[in-house]
């Protein structure tokens, strides 16, 4: 008989028969596929969104931002513009928007060419956290035309051109409206030579500036791209894992049960070449039927997800291409792993199958180690298509991860079923018998979950736990929460002295300047001169001498700012304002917890005019008393990296959503493929009249044990990435939310429950069972 014939006699109706199986491995293979084609569409569309946003901004062959007054690069300047080199110049100076009796503040930035007069742009991160859309007005304080109304025309979601400072605590670009305050920080747009040349110029007459040639910030922004579908990719490749897990445990579980049906034609005969052939072709219908739907859905889902950033979708020629190159990686992949797993039908022995020695094919650790070799080298092809390569090497780190995750899980589950209290209870001694028996398949399911929980962490709780770690870090290193600035101090320090809100205040009178010392690249500095009766609010000292101990004129360094320039106390700093240099000795350094670097700290000389207010406050209670001011709440940083984190886990949390659809899928086939492979020892059980409560309890014990060791692996791992992250920025430790924990503890019980629910509801013909 021809495998066509057989095909349509016998394998139509054997899918038919297996059809819920059936239907939830081609499910398993939409998903996975659906999200491989959404990468490239999403890179490819930011890609487009980057260079579209390249073209509107200032075209410049560099770009510099200044951060005090240089005289050598103003002649520099100047000398360019001689030789008809085009320059023109971006102001930078905070000003304040009214909110009520305060205001907020941020920055303007003024002088963007490519901007008509009317044209007012807000930063996202202002629009998110006032509530701000285009056409609304706004009202600032602290420019020169003060009534002057301010209607929003456009927000912008991908911040070019602008200072660091400005996207911390958010924006406004004009052409031309003018701040009342002067500032020497700003832009300078120079155009008309190599951009490269000009840097290399420009950096040995002032190294205290930053500068970014075109190529620099187009390769900053595809960077950040790079890191985002990094991100995302991890996710596409435990989807791929999974997905090939199911397909080749799908295939193995339709095997097992078509065996005696394979055996039987074996003997009829016909040849093993054709019934492969014949299994095929019928699990290609599992493979190019969710391909069809694949493409269908991801074209959709994928113009959904760059929505929700503010992104369109141009479709064309090169776009559809793109799609194609994936379709066809698709293809090879699941047909070559749907050829491995048919491959085990050579090692059926059909006369061992008609005696009833029903099980797995023979394995074949050849063929296992094949398997294993393979993966990396498929992820990495994806990789190379996608242009990512990050996600290359990111795709290692995980599967040594994924390894190194698995050996904990097979540790834990030998230390729990090795524990002795449980031989005096018969169920339990059971289930960690049957657990011991298939330790392999038990561990990988609770893998599944791992990675799951895991995923879910990242994309659901990783940036309000980073903020929420951020935060307090700042208040527990921190002397203070506020940063105040008044036109009436008399009014402020009432206020200040009387209010119940407040626990400890220090009034700072300050100078910017600039360091002349080779050593230090950010020239940029402040020097804060402290009365010693004003000084409440006091800096952690960790190393060396406080503000008043030892000479007055000594100045303390942040402990950052000394390790970033390998400053040691005793070190001579030259400082430099209005053409007048002094020269400052370091007598300590104090914890300034990655804010304000750049302080230094000083014994009052009543020196400077300008006034600041470091407040340290236990509720927000007095703002509603204080008039007139400027404040700044350090939680600006926290909120600023909670805006930036939701806007690079927007993708991630929808590529999570159909990854639990595919974990869930997963589970419920595991568990399907193993009832099926015990389903003899579970019906001499249940005929002996003893089977349902230790059945019952056998998975109510394998899952509590699945919860906990999945619970202990995905929390361990989150908090290694968030204790990264948080280290990275500032010097608090991560604080999990408890929140999270029973979000994730309500999720993991989920996930058991409805992968053992088919298991529970299934109806079970015992004798039939007995008798084969």
């Amino acid at each position: 008989m021809k495998y066509r014939e057989l095909f349509k006699l016998y394998n139509l109706k054997n899918l038919n028969q297996n059809k819920w199986s059936m239907f939830f491995i081609a499910l398993s293979i939409v998903i996975t596929m659906t999200v491989s084609l959404i990468l490239p569409q999403i890179r490819m569309s930011k890609q487009e969104y980057i260079n579209q946003a390249m073209q509107e901004s200032n075209p410049a062959d560099l770009v510099v931002t200044q951060s005090f007054p240089s005289k050598s690069f103003d002649k520099a300047i100047s000398a360019y513009e001689q030789e008809g080199i085009q320059t023109s110049y971006v102001h930078s100076a905070p000003v304040y928007l009214k909110n009520e009796n305060n205001q907020m503040m941020l920055y303007l930035l003024s002088g963007y060419e490519n901007l008509s007069e009317e044209e007012v742009v807000i930063s996202e991160g202002l629009a998110n956290k006032q509530h701000l859309n285009v056409g609304d007005t706004i009202h600032l304080i602290g420019i020169k035309e003060q009534d002057k109304a301010l209607k929003i025309t456009r927000i912008e979601y991908l911040p070019i051109d602008v200072v660091d400072d400005a996207q911390v605590s958010g924006y406004i670009k004009t052409k031309n409206l003018e701040s009342s305050y002067h500032s020497d920080a700003g832009l300078v747009f120079i155009s008309g030579k190599s951009g490269e040349l000009l840097k290399q110029e420009l950096q040995t007459l002032e190294s205290g500036y930053k500068y970014k040639t075109i190529e620099d910030r187009r390769n900053e922004l595809f960077s950040d791209l790079d890191k985002q579908i990094m991100a995302l990719n991890l996710i596409s490749t435990v989807g791929y894992l999974l997905a090939i897990a199911v397909l080749i445990s799908g295939i193995t579980m339709l095997i097992v049960r078509s065996q005696k049906d394979i055996a039987a034609f074996m003997l009829i005969p016909i040849k093993m070449k054709d019934i492969i052939k014949a299994m095929k072709l019928e699990i290609n219908i599992l493979i190019f039927t969710p391909l069809i739907l694949s493409v269908i859905f991801s074209i959709p889902l994928a113009k959904m997800i760059l929505a929700a950033e503010n992104i369109s979708v141009n479709y064309t020629a090169a776009y559809m291409i793109n799609i194609l190159k994936f379709v066809v990686f698709n293809i090879f992949v699941f047909l070559l792993y749907r050829n491995i797993a048919l491959k085990y039908m050579v090692n059926l022995d059909p006369v061992l199958i008609v005696k009833g020695d029903h099980g797995l094919p023979k394995r074949n650790r050849l063929r296992n180690f094949g398997i294993m070799l393979s993966l990396p080298v498929v992820f990495s092809v994806y990789a190379v298509l996608l242009g990512s390569g990050t996600s290359m090497a990111s795709n290692f780190i995980l599967l040594i991860t994924l390894c190194a995750i698995f050996i904990g899980i097979l540790l834990l589950i030998e230390l729990i079923t090795r524990l002795p209290v449980w031989k005096y209870h018969r169920s339990t001694l059971y289930t960690f018998k049957e657990i011991k028996k298939n330790k392999l398949v038990f561990v990988i399911g609770i893998l599944n979950l791992t990675m799951m929980l895991w995923f879910i962490l990242i994309g659901f709780g990783l940036a309000n736990t980073l903020k929420e770690s951020v935060d307090m870090g700042y208040q527990q290193s921190l002397p203070y929460n506020y940063l105040m600035k008044t036109s009436d101090e008399e009014a402020l320090n009432q206020v200040l002295v009387n209010s119940g809100d407040i626990k400890t205040f220090t009034i700072m009178h300050y100078m910017d300047a600039k360091i002349e010392n080779d050593e230090v690249s950010n020239k940029q500095v402040r020097i804060n001169e402290i009365d010693q009766k004003n000084y409440t609010s006091k800096f952690k000292i960790t190393e060396g001498q406080d503000v008043f101990e030892g000479n007055p004129r000594e100045i303390l360094i942040s402990k950052a700012y000394a390790d970033a320039y390998k400053i040691n106390i005793g070190n001579t700093l030259e400082i430099t304002n209005e053409e007048k240099t002094v020269n400052y000795r370091v007598k300590g350094t104090y914890d300034s917890a990655g804010i304000n670097n750049n302080w230094m700290l000083k014994a009052s000389e009543n020196q400077y005019s300008d006034t600041i207010y470091l407040v340290r406050a236990i509720d927000d209670g007095f703002l509603n008393e204080v008039k007139d001011s400027y404040i700044a709440n350090m939680n600006v940083v926290g909120d600023y990296l909670l805006s930036k984190m939701d806007s690079f886990l927007t993708s991630f949390k929808y590529i999570c959503f159909l990854f639990i659809v595919a974990a869930v899928i997963f589970n419920v086939n595991l568990l399907s493929l193993m009832n099926d492979l015990n389903r003899k020892e579970y019906a001499i059980i249940r005929s002996l009249g003893i089977g349902k409560k230790i059945l019952v309890k056998q998975y109510m014990i394998k899952a509590i044990i699945s919860i906990i060791c999945s619970l202990t692996m995905s929390l361990v791992l989150f908090s290694v990435v968030i204790s990264v992250a948080v280290s990275a920025i500032s010097k608090g430790n991560a604080i999990i939310d408890g929140s999270m924990y029973v979000f994730i503890i309500v999720i993991s019980v989920l996930f058991v429950f409805v992968g053992n629910i088919s298991l529970f509801s299934g109806k079970y013909n015992d004798l039939e069972v007995i008798r084969e």
